[in-house]
């Protein structure tokens, strides 16, 4: 089968790649540039991946780059008439233990969940990007914007003191936080990481009724925090 996965520059990509490796791959942007391959932000983003697809015979879509995803399974029938088929769903999971709606009440929402005794992350409540852990050992600020998955209770305050204040979530971690790739499809699920069994059937748990895709899942322990389609 000639799937085709809109982007190789994000690290899930080759993930994806590796699961899907009995398939013949395109990957969209990488060796189809601009214009022949629509931007993300296009306005006439499905019709344009559309058009792709019947030139390049493409049976299946995986989508993988942020936002591309509400468009084209608005898309789903049409593309269907056409026998493509996209793979993803809007399925969403979280498991957050408190919301901050303001600066003003983030730290003592912090306190409250646990801080400074209690390992915690925060995320978007849009579910846009990662989860990042509150690590107050993280001094280097400069590293913080390179690669921005942990920050302290200091810069906490110089990235979020800010009159556009988005709404944040609070998790609780109870080890490490975890971020793994899971690919459903047809009620199998395929993993590119090793697992324990315990949280092996924690993620199936959660995941064995859901529509096939391609998704996040941030693990701390055996406990899930979030759940989400990779090019939400």
């Amino acid at each position: 089968m000639k799937v085709l996965i809109t982007s190789a520059k994000q690290a899930c990509s080759f993930e994806l790649a590796y699961l899907l490796k009995d398939e013949e791959i395109l990957f969209g942007e990488n060796h189809y540039p601009s214009p022949k391959f629509p931007s993300v932000n296009s306005p006439s983003l499905a019709h344009e991946l559309l058009s792709f697809c019947l030139d390049f015979e493409i049976e299946q879509v995986y989508a993988v780059r942020a936002g591309e995803l509400k468009s084209l399974l608005e898309a789903k029938i049409l593309f269907a008439e056409f026998g493509i088929e996209i793979i993803g769903s809007n399925f969403i999971y979280d498991d957050a233990d408190a919301q901050s709606e303001s600066y003003a009440n983030f730290s003592s929402k912090l306190l409250a969940s646990g801080y400074p005794n209690q390992k915690l992350a925060i995320g978007q409540t849009n579910f846009n990007g990662d989860l990042i852990v509150i690590n107050d050992e993280q001094k280097d600020f400069n590293w913080v914007w390179s690669k921005l998955n942990e920050l302290s209770f200091t810069q906490l305050g110089k990235l979020f003191n800010q009159p556009n204040f988005e709404i944040l979530s609070i998790y609780t971690l109870q080890e490490n936080l975890q971020l793994i790739n899971v690919l459903i499809l047809n009620s199998q699920l395929r993993f590119t990481a090793s697992l324990p069994s315990k949280i092996m059937e924690t993620v199936k748990t959660k995941l064995h009724h859901e529509a096939n895709g391609f998704y996040q899942v941030y693990l701390s322990g055996d406990k899930i925090l979030r759940i989400k389609n990779v090019a939400h």
